[in-house]
């Protein structure tokens, strides 16, 4: 509970050309991925290219 994934952007005042999906949360398993601008100006192109992401998940421990 209290768990919530926003957009940040810009990253910092030192990467202000770059956004982030962010996960905050106590018990939160997250993927953040860091973009340009230019190459993902809209949150909907960002999730395009999030969407063509492969995850290996294969060290993920699923016995908790």
């Amino acid at each position: 509970m209290g768990d919530r994934v926003e957009l940040q952007t810009p990253v910092s005042d030192k990467y202000e050309d770059y956004q982030a999906l962010v996960a905050h949360g106590v018990k939160t398993a997250w993927i953040t991925d860091v973009a340009q601008l230019e190459d993902y100006p809209t949150l909907a192109k960002l999730k395009k290219g999030l969407d063509r992401t492969k995850i290996d998940d294969r060290g993920w421990n699923t016995d908790l």
